[in-house]
């Protein structure tokens, strides 16, 4: 089941296919829940055992984070390194967005998790402003967009 959704995933144009919006992504999702079915049916199974294994359990642990970076990254990133070709560009795109995910993990969400001590008492204020105030140098440091990337032709879709 794997192996079909990396196949159609990969036989398909990604996320720029029309059909991933008529029932693409339902299909996708089913596929899924029908592999982590499976696996919790058998769950001494080779696959399950690689599902269970230390990498994709700390992809879970950083999926939050990824969400939140992978789509502004790729919008930022991906258009100023065509040079390195479609592979190279998204080989890159994925370093950063989990090195990325990696680093709000540990300096964002643990502390706040786990209460650490820039989370707690008058630090806590103190390190949320600081945060606030990186993001808004960070944002306003971003370039604009290259135009036209991350759109998706509405025309298509019908």
């Amino acid at each position: 089941m794997a192996v079909v959704l990396a196949v159609a995933w990969g036989m398909t144009d990604g996320e720029k296919a029309p059909l991933l919006f008529k029932g693409g992504l339902f299909l996708h999702s089913v596929g899924a829940a029908l592999l982590i079915v499976v696996i919790a049916q058998v769950p001494g199974t080779h696959a399950a055992r690689c599902a269970g294994s230390r990498q994709p359990r700390r992809l879970g642990e950083w999926s939050y984070s990824l969400y939140l970076w992978h789509w502004p990254v790729y919008l930022v990133l991906l258009p100023r390194l065509s040079w390195l070709g479609e592979w190279g560009a998204l080989a890159v795109a994925v370093g950063v967005s989990l090195a990325a995910a990696a680093a709000t993990k540990r300096y964002v969400e643990d502390p706040v998790r786990f209460r650490s001590g820039w989370a707690r008492g008058r630090r806590g204020p103190a390190a949320v402003a600081a945060l606030a105030l990186a993001g808004l140098a960070l944002w306003l440091l971003i370039p604009v967009p290259a135009a036209g990337a991350g759109t998706v032709d509405v025309d298509q879709l019908r």
